[in-house]
């Protein structure tokens, strides 16, 4: 339960462990590291079709869009491992294994557990070990361990109808994606002017270790991977 003050003309909350430490982490952030954004909008359309059909399998534990976000970053990243990366003063380190950290709304604020070695799992494994972290960390059993090592941030509020939005990289990473919702917007296809199933990306990414024209490339390659979902 937080702490509160009350006062005649107002009540103060006192700060949580978490969300000092997550006030210190945005902050740092903000202040040293060059970010700039890149934005995109993806047709999905093959992405709601593939989730209906998961829905008619009726698995144990059914994938979530996060999920299959989740898994097509991970093939992305393993063409452009530069943004698998951490900063450090001695130099960036590109990591072999893709360890995704994604971003869980808590009562004690946002934590972001880490499945680690992502890149090795199929989009059912992913499922299992991101219900099973969201779990822990809703019930406020979400061990410091289980944390740690990410190597890529994905943070999504597409469930809350938020379009687009930019998100602040987690340090020593080198970018982090933010997902919007799946709308319907006018597109092109087939040149026919249709209401398609659109998803709104941006990327924002650590300008010290990444320029734009290798951001972009990886922004295309993870709207493909969308875009060809199978």
């Amino acid at each position: 339960m937080d702490r509160i003050k009350q006062e005649p003309d107002y009540i103060l909350k006192f700060l949580s462990p978490v969300r000092k430490a997550i006030a210190n982490r945005v902050c740092w952030s903000f202040k040293n590291i060059p970010q700039f954004d890149l934005h995109m909008d993806v047709d999905a359309s093959a992405f709601v079709q593939a989730k209906e059909a998961i829905l008619v399998k009726a698995e144990d534990i059914i994938p979530s869009y996060n999920d299959m976000f989740i898994f097509c970053a991970c093939r992305a990243l393993e063409k452009f491992p530069e943004l698998n990366a951490h900063f450090t003063d001695e130099g960036i380190k590109e990591f072999k294994e893709v360890n995704i950290g994604f971003a869980v709304a808590t009562p004690e604020g946002v934590l972001v557990p880490v499945i680690r070695c992502a890149n090795a799992m199929n989009l059912q494994e992913i499922a299992k070990s991101s219900s099973e972290l969201i779990k822990l960390a809703k019930n406020g059993r979400l061990r410091s361990s289980l944390q740690t090592h990410a190597t890529f941030t994905i943070s999504s509020l597409g469930a809350f109808g938020i379009d687009s939005f930019n998100a602040i990289i987690n340090p020593p990473q080198v970018a982090i994606l933010a997902v919007g919702s799946i709308i319907k917007k006018p597109g092109i296809r087939d040149n026919k002017l249709l209401l398609i199933d659109t998803l709104h990306l941006t990327l924002t990414v650590d300008h010290r270790a990444i320029d734009g024209d290798l951001a972009a490339n990886f922004l295309v390659e993870l709207s493909n991977k969308i875009l060809n979902f199978c």
